[in-house]
């Protein structure tokens, strides 16, 4: 619906206008899909086509490039884990990573606990989508320990990156446990209870 002045046009769509964002969404969701199960990089456009059942001319008239699909996903996962105005001089420590364990277990319920315990446990391949450093669990939590560190608030012998993935590692433990004893509820609360000795590991200075 378009608004020009005062007159309200009514664009109907048409049936080829559906059929293309159905095919669209169609190959939306097979690349997600399969983005989650074996990560990024490891899938092919090939692979995207067939879960799809799209030819690879369709994909690139509607995308462009694997590139495009790849923005699409990160962009659907984004939202769990917004850029947060830390006071990184003054901001607790344990207080920060607590909130990134939050948005992780948001992120596990949106992607739907059964398939993920399933993907991760069951599956030969695992979840390599999980340790993309481009993922924004991973992008935003290293931008954060980074300035800590820059403020000697955290260990600086150790990458940022290494400290992001063994918290991912922590968490997904944490995951497989909640979800096997049918306890999610205290997801947040025993995954800072098993990463609170590694934080005391890192942590240099500590709120007076």
């Amino acid at each position: 619906m378009n608004i020009k002045g005062d007159t309200i046009l009514v664009v109907k769509k048409t049936n080829r206008d559906i059929k293309s964002e159905e095919t669209k969404n169609r190959i939306i969701e097979a690349s997600k899909k399969l983005f989650r199960k074996y990560g990024c990089s490891s899938v092919s456009i090939q692979q995207i086509c067939e879960a799809a059942e799209v030819s690879t001319g369709t994909l690139y008239h509607f995308f462009g490039s694997k590139n495009k699909l790849q923005e699409i996903f990160y962009k659907d996962v984004t939202a769990f884990f917004k850029k947060n105005d830390f006071d990184y001089e003054t901001v607790d420590i344990y207080d920060f990573f607590r909130k990134f364990i939050e948005d992780f277990y948001q992120l596990l319920l949106h992607m739907g606990a059964e398939e993920i315990y399933g993907i991760i446990f069951t599956s030969g391949t695992g979840n390599k989508s999980f340790y993309d450093e481009n993922r924004p669990n991973h992008r935003n939590m290293i931008e954060g320990i980074e300035k800590l560190q820059e403020l000697g608030r955290i260990r600086k012998d150790i990458p940022a990156l290494r400290i992001s993935m063994d918290l991912s590692d922590i968490s997904i433990g944490v995951f497989a446990h909640c979800y096997t004893m049918e306890c999610m509820d205290r997801f947040t609360d025993e995954a800072m209870r098993l990463q609170t000795p590694y934080i005391d590991t890192i942590a240099i200075s500590k709120l007076k």
